[in-house]
């Protein structure tokens, strides 16, 4: 019986272990094993999190949910690989070590939100608290906005800085205007006090995508009543104002929306890496990592690489098909 080990909850490790299901159905637990690791019982849809800022959302979905069929889960975080051996020791709940081996390992330890120093003032859309945070301080400023007399200090109140032109900052400008403009309206003001600005430092939103698309994405935005500043670099939040490198901007308050980067536990894995820290794979060196590791897959940052295998399936977050190599 193959032994295939999923390491990681995530996006990518969920959706695998979904594709594998639809591709061996009836062969599991009689010609293929799964086993999902995780250290927490739940997967985490941090890319929700806009979401906990204007309504209540379950985020956290328990990862035996996803384990269906004959699909094991195990919570245990990774200590150690012995890849000759192809077997990884396990952190187990109750604080013992567990060996457990394998005949594939797919590493999908995918991503963790960036943070932005406190020093820097504003809130970093990072976690559930930081989205009540940011709910508790806007519902807040709407009613200081609707004790002040003055239309400007009022407008002042009712303008909120977004830091990050990647597709959380997006996301959270367009759902934060709308609820923003419903709430003040609800509250006995005007919706067009509400002012949402989208800072960026690129030159076009969405880095990668092609010109045109970010161009379109900015007209839709601004037709929601979005102001974009793109080629701005903001230093700080501090008194009410934004403190870019052209000058300042009152604003009743900055979210920064940073992104995420490679899960640094990566880095203590003993794979050879690339500069952004992801697993190294080279296709020249017949389809092994750099140190001649094979039987491993790597699932990272929304870019899958296989070892040895063919491609099946190809997905994107919000599609339902994977990734997945051919075992037999």
């Amino acid at each position: 019986m193959k032994h295939i080990v999923v390491l990681g909850g995530g996006f990518a490790g969920i959706n695998l272990v979904n594709g594998l299901i639809k591709e061996f159905g009836h062969s599991i637990g009689k010609d293929v094993k799964i086993t999902l690791v995780d250290k927490n019982s739940f997967h985490f849809r941090k890319v929700l999190l806009f979401k906990m800022i204007i309504e209540d959302a379950n985020l956290k979905v328990p990862l035996t949910r996803y384990c269906t069929n004959g699909v094991e889960y195990l919570k245990g975080e990774v200590t150690a690989f012995h890849h000759t051996k192809k077997t990884i020791t396990l952190k187990m709940e109750n604080e013992q070590n567990n060996t457990l081996q394998y005949d594939y390992l797919v590493v999908a330890l995918g991503s963790v939100v960036q943070e932005v120093s406190s020093k820097l003032g504003g809130i970093t859309l990072s976690s559930i608290k930081a989205s009540l945070d940011i709910r508790q301080k806007l519902q807040s400023l709407i009613l200081q906005a609707k004790a002040e007399e003055n239309k400007e200090v009022r407008k002042g109140l009712l303008c909120v800085a977004i830091i990050g032109g990647g597709i959380t900052g997006i996301e959270t400008a367009a759902e934060l205007t709308a609820w923003l403009k419903k709430e003040v309206q609800e509250a006995g003001l005007h919706s067009n006090e509400v002012e949402v600005t989208l800072f960026d430092s690129k030159e076009h939103l969405l880095r990668g995508v092609p010109v045109k698309v970010s161009e379109k994405l900015v007209k839709e935005l601004n037709r929601l009543g979005i102001t974009i500043r793109a080629k701005t670099k903001v230093k700080q939040f501090e008194d009410g104002q934004i403190l870019c490198a052209d000058g300042t901007n009152k604003v009743g308050e900055c979210i920064w929306t940073p992104g995420v980067k490679v899960n640094p536990f990566i880095q203590t894995l003993q794979f050879p890496l690339t500069k952004e820290h992801q697993i190294l794979f080279s296709i020249s060196s017949g389809s092994e990592f750099g140190l001649g590791i094979s039987n491993i897959i790597s699932v990272q940052m929304n870019l899958f690489l296989l070892p040895k295998t063919s491609l099946r399936f190809c997905g994107e977050e919000g599609s339902n098909s994977t990734f997945f190599p051919e075992f037999f």
